[in-house]
């Protein structure tokens, strides 16, 4: 995972479409609950605050993107 420092113009969909992951995902990541209680609303981001990114596999396996290997 990587931490990242929001910056003017930034959004969760900018951040998350760099990184390679959906915006809900990152947002919903258990080590972001701290940022979810202080931004309730996903929108209202500000310049200065961290948010984890999990990685781009991380982001793929939560999307179903790597198939499990069939015991043989």
């Amino acid at each position: 995972m990587t931490l990242v420092k929001v910056k003017p113009g930034d959004s969760l969909a900018s951040i998350a479409k760099r990184y390679g992951c959906s915006w809900r995902d990152m947002y919903h990541l258990p080590r972001n609950e701290g940022y979810r209680a202080r931004r309730p609303n996903p929108n209202l981001i500000q310049p200065g605050d961290e948010i984890w990114v999990p990685d781009k596999n991380e982001a793929m396996r939560r999307l179903g993107a790597f198939g499990r290997k069939e015991d043989e």
